[in-house]
């Protein structure tokens, strides 16, 4: 079972967890990084999602925490709270810093005629310090993925890790 939360300058809840993987791959398709307050609020991510997790009955709740960045948003729930927050409801939270340090293509506009998302280049920064804290203390692990075969080759290790079966009557 598998749930989506989008962060930026705050979460929501995309797709609640559940066994319906297409709406899962519908849903990441139609991410748009505009529909949410612009910066990075990493703990507002993990918050939210401990949220939809923290009653869950299954053997092993993890959360995959993905950011290209720091966090941003100075009034937001902190990430190192957020990490108390899964702790205290015994969810492993695996970090992944993804991209490069340096300079890279982000979204900063929209097209107002055509919608489409205008990028331009940008300062990336990858907080690793707190990415690396945030998974010691709930019992998870850091990555780095800086191409798409090391983001598939992160999956496939966590997917290794954490493996529960599930009984369903469908």
């Amino acid at each position: 079972r598998i749930g989506i939360v989008a962060y930026s300058g705050e979460a929501i809840a995309k797709v609640p967890v559940t066994l319906d993987h297409q709406i899962l791959n519908e849903e990441i398709q139609e991410l748009n990084s505009n529909e949410l307050l612009q910066g990075t609020s990493i703990g507002d991510g993990l918050a939210v999602s401990v949220a939809h997790l923290k009653d869950s009955k299954a053997k092993s709740k993890i959360v995959i925490l993905m950011t290209d960045g720091v966090n941003t948003v100075p009034d937001a729930i902190s990430p190192l709270v957020g990490a108390e927050l899964a702790r205290n409801n015994n969810i492993k939270v695996y970090t992944i810093g993804i991209g490069t340090n340096g300079y890279a293509l982000m979204p900063t506009a929209v097209d107002s005629f055509t919608g489409d998302l205008i990028f331009t280049q940008a300062k990336v920064t990858i907080d690793e310090p707190i990415l690396r804290e945030v998974s010691q203390i709930t019992g998870g692990k850091y990555y780095r993925a800086t191409s798409t075969q090391s983001l598939a080759d992160v999956y496939s290790e966590i997917n290794q890790l954490e493996k529960s079966d599930l009984k369903s009557n469908t």
